[in-house]
């Protein structure tokens, strides 16, 4: 046999051999992994137990709560595709700064930015969460008997947490990109205002509102990223 096909030959176990190994480490647990493994997947068994518990308790398909929205309702696949792309954006804009945050945790280094970058994730997931399940505009009214007016109170809430925010973080967060952060309170503010004072009648309404949120949203995450990007400069 030539060499050259000889060396293929001899080469072949090793390579086997070498995947096989691979496979049993990815199959033994590590230190921590177990741990690790708990944690992420606990929120998301909580979640199966608890729209098991209301499927149950209110009479509906557990498909209702599990399968996708369009599916459901079938309606088109592409049904509220601004809405879907802004909670990935919402989704980025409040993972980057808490992973930020707990890897410079991690580190023994967050340094000035700790709070910025915590109190920057925590105030996107708020939004997220209450963008992607329409809390202010159906679920708080609905279960917490606060009222069809409670739209308007409950985003002013919103508005102070933003405040508090940017009151308590300005000296961090003018260090990053400040105009990112000016024009996605804009943008913000302008569908806001598409909200509460264009009527429903108007053509292109939604346009407006939902097209200026989604804006807002994108310049919301690059803000964040920027801010995120500074605190790794410092550190580094």
């Amino acid at each position: 046999m030539p060499p050259a096909s000889q060396a293929r030959v001899d080469a072949l176990p090793t390579a086997s051999s070498s995947l096989a190994g691979d496979v049993r480490r990815a199959l033994v647990p590590g230190k921590g992994d177990v741990g690790i493994l708990t944690v992420m997947l606990l929120p998301g068994t909580v979640a199966m137990i608890v729209v098991g518990a209301a499927a149950y308790f209110s009479d509906a398909r557990l498909g209702m709560f599990t399968r996708d929205p369009m599916a459901v309702a079938r309606m088109h696949p592409l049904t509220g595709v601004i809405s879907n792309l802004g909670a990935i954006l919402w989704t980025a804009g409040a993972a980057l700064p808490l992973f930020t945050w707990f890897a410079l945790r991690t580190m023994g280094s967050a340094g000035r930015f700790q709070g910025v970058l915590l109190g920057g994730g925590l105030l996107t997931a708020l939004l997220l969460f209450d963008d992607l399940f329409m809390l202010h505009e159906a679920l708080y009214p609905r279960y917490l008997g606060l009222g069809a007016e409670s739209e308007g109170p409950i985003l002013g809430v919103y508005g102070l947490c933003m405040a508090a925010y940017l009151v308590r973080g300005r000296a961090r967060l003018v260090e990053a990109r400040p105009f990112l952060l000016a024009a996605a309170l804009g943008l913000f503010a302008l569908s806001v205002v598409g909200d509460q004072f264009v009527a429903r009648d108007v053509v292109g309404r939604h346009m407006f509102e939902d097209g200026l949120k989604f804006l807002g949203i994108a310049a919301w995450l690059a803000f964040q990223g920027s801010v995120c990007l500074r605190a790794l400069r410092e550190r580094s």
